[in-house]
C-alpha cells in the first residue's frame, strides 16, 4: 500500500492551515492569525512521518550516497516495508525505569495486545502504543530505531542517570527487545540499529563536542556497562554486551539532505514535497539548510 499520497494530502492541508490570511475585512490591513501554529505542522515529528512514508514507498534506485551511508538507508528502506510505529514505547534495559519513548521504530516489531497472547490483549489499554518484538520465521528478524533532530542536541542524561544519554539508553533497549521472545537475537542484533536523523548544519556544530551523536554511539556500552552499579539489568549483562556491540556497529547519524539527496532519481513528486517541507521547518527552527540538489 502507498502511504506517502495520503500522508501528503494531510500535511498540506495543515499546512494551509498555518498560513496568516487576509481576507480583505480585516482592520489595519491586519492579516488573519492562521489557526494551526506552525510548529505544530513543521517539525521533526512529521518530517520524520513523511520521510519514512517516502522511504517505504520509494522502488529501485534508492541510495546514491558512501557506502555507509548507503548500508544504512537500505537497512532503513528494508525494514520500514515490514512495518513502523511512530512514538513507540520500549521497556528499559534495566529495572526501576520507565518507558522509552522512539521517534520511530522499524522492521519486526508490532503494538502490544495484537498479538494472539489473551492476556496481553486485555493488557492493550495499559499498554497503548508499547511495542515489542514480532519475530518471523526465516524473515531476517531487524528493529531499527530512529531519532528526528532539528534544532536541538540528544539529551545527554535521562532522569536519575545524569550519565546515561539517549544513544546509550536507546541502543540499550533495544538490545532487550531483541533478547525478548527471539531465538535469533544475536543474528537480529547484526541487522539492527539505532539511527539519527538531524540537519547538516547542526550534525558539523555538534561534533567533536558533548553533543556529537557518533561519540555516543561509539561509547555506547561504556555508558551502559555503568548503569548496572545503581540499577538491576533485565537480562544478563553479557548477552547485553554482545547485542549492544552488534547494534552500535550498524548506527549511523545521517543529515536530512543526505536522506533527501538519496531520492535524486524520484518521479513522482516525493523528494521535491520532501525538500520543500524541510526547508519550509528549518525556517521554523532558524536552521540553515545544507546542500540540496
Amino acid at each position: 500500500m502507498k502511504l506517502f499520497p495520503k500522508m501528503e494530502l494531510a500535511v498540506k492541508a495543515m499546512a494551509l492551515c498555518c498560513e496568516n490570511k487576509d481576507d480583505g475585512k480585516t482592520r489595519c490591513g491586519d492579516a488573519e492569525k492562521s489557526p494551526i501554529a506552525r510548529s505544530e505542522v513543521f517539525n521533526e515529528t512529521w518530517m520524520l512521518r513523511l520521510t519514512l512514508a517516502a522511504i517505504h514507498d520509494y522502488g529501485e534506485g534508492f541510495c546514491h550516497l558512501d557506502s555507509k551511508k548507503n548500508d544504512a538507508l537500505k537497512r532503513i528502506q528494508e525494514a520500514v516495508q515490514k512495518r513502523w510505529i511512530s512514538e513507540g514505547g520500549l521497556v528499559p534495559a534495566f529495572e526501576k525505569e520507565g518507558a522509552t519513548w522512539t521517534d520511530a521504530i522499524l522492521g519486526n516489531v508490532r503494538l502490544k495486545g495484537e498479538s494472539g497472547d489473551n492476556n496481553k490483549k486485555k493488557d492493550t489499554a495499559s499498554n497503548k502504543r508499547k511495542v515489542e518484538f514480532a519475530d518471523t520465521p526465516n524473515n531476517k528478524p531487524s528493529v531499527i530505531i530512529v531519532e528526528a533532530k532539528m534544532g536541538s542536541p540528544l539529551d545527554k542524561s535521562v532522569t536519575n542517570s545524569p550519565d546515561y544519554n539517549q544513544v546509550a539508553r536507546n541502543i540499550a533497549c533495544l538490545a532487550r527487545l531483541l533478547n525478548e521472545g527471539n531465538k535469533n537475537a544475536e543474528t537480529s542484533a547484526k541487522k539492527s540499529a539505532f539511527i539519527v536523523f538531524a540537519p547538516e548544519t547542526k550534525i558539523k556544530e555538534w561534533k567533536d563536542s558533548e553533543n556529537d551523536p557518533d561519540t555516543m554511539i561509539e561509547k555506547a556500552w561504556t555508558t551502559i556497562n555503568r548503569q548496572k552499579d545503581d540499577r538491576t539489568p533485565r537480562m544478563n549483562i553479557d548477552e547485553l554486551n554482545h547485542l549492544v556491540k552488534s547494534i552500535r556497529d550498524n548506527s549511523k547519524v545521517i543529515s536530512w539532505e543526505d536522506i533527501i539527496q538519496s531520492m535524486k532519481n524520484d518521479k513522482s513528486g516525493a523528494c521535491e514535497i520532501l525538500k520543500w517541507f524541510y526547508v519550509q521547518t528549518c525556517k521554523e527552527y532558524n536552521i540553515k539548510v545544507g546542500e540540496l540538489k
